[in-house]
């Protein structure tokens, strides 16, 4: 038995260590990167468990890893379910496979992308993949655009764990983005919108788009006498993309709303 743990640690130390090698870091560069020291850097590369759990995060998000022991996974698992448990406007399933997405999306995806950028153009990183093109054109392969992206997707994961979603309250226009990109991506993947408990009443993926535009508070927050659609975006071949892109760039979607909107009344 125990055995078995030293080879299955020994198995995840390897991977961690041909993960550093494959991006071409020394553990003094990656330690840098994780803002610890180099004896802390071997300690997590060794046991993740003989770090606290900041640190293991902050490690693992150097090598685009998600570094979560199955207790911290079964901990969040468990919020989740407490505080959607009304199966309101999220089932706790709907709100843990965008969880998923979005953390995906940030210490996976863009992480490795942010390491590594020169391995394929961003428009085909997620959630960046669902970005009409000219959208991209605007964003181009700008990093601290992808970071803010990244940094956005942890802010909404922060949110569904306590219960909310950026659609209830005045925020940055970028959440309701994300948001809306994550049920897509989830539809995408077939990913099915019912708890296998039957305990929750559920909505389909699609419901909840619907829902998110009825809830929007950007919805119509734009120059002209009908506004526009906060979803244009993430919507391609949208006839409007231009038009939201010159009113709203996409450098200002990290502003809180209210201060973009008094932007727009000053037009």
């Amino acid at each position: 038995m125990i055995l078995g743990r030293v080879l299955i640690s020994l198995a995840q130390m390897n991977e961690r260590l041909r993960r550093r090698r494959d991006l071409g870091l020394s553990q003094a560069g990656a330690a840098r990167r994780a803002s610890v020291s180099v004896s802390t850097w071997a300690r997590w590369e060794v046991d993740p468990e003989r770090v606290k759990e900041s640190t293991g995060v902050a490690c693992a998000r150097v090598l685009g890893l998600a570094e979560r022991t199955p207790e911290v996974r079964q901990r969040d698992q468990d919020t989740l379910e407490w505080k959607w448990l009304g199966g309101g406007f999220l089932t706790p399933k709907q709100a843990q496979v965008l969880v998923a997405i979005l953390e995906a999306w940030a210490n996976q995806d863009i992480a490795r992308w942010l390491l590594a950028p020169g391995q394929r153009p961003l428009f085909q990183v997620p959630p960046f993949a669902y970005f009409d093109v000219r959208v991209m054109f605007r964003i181009a392969e700008n990093r601290a655009f992808a970071d803010a992206v990244a940094r956005a997707c942890r802010g909404i994961v922060n949110e569904l764990k306590r219960g909310t979603v950026p659609f209830y309250s005045p925020g940055p226009y970028i959440d309701e983005l994300l948001m809306g990109a994550a049920v897509r991506e989830a539809i995408t993947r077939g990913i099915s919108a019912l708890d296998d408990s039957g305990l929750y009443r559920p909505r389909r993926w699609e419901d909840i788009a619907a829902q998110f535009t009825k809830r929007s508070y950007w919805n119509g927050a734009g120059p002209g006498p009908e506004g526009l659609e906060w979803d244009i975006p993430i919507s391609p071949g949208h006839r409007q993309v231009s038009e939201l892109l010159d009113a709203r760039p996409p450098w200002t979607w990290f502003d809180h709303s209210d201060e973009i909107i008094v932007k727009f009344d000053d037009l």
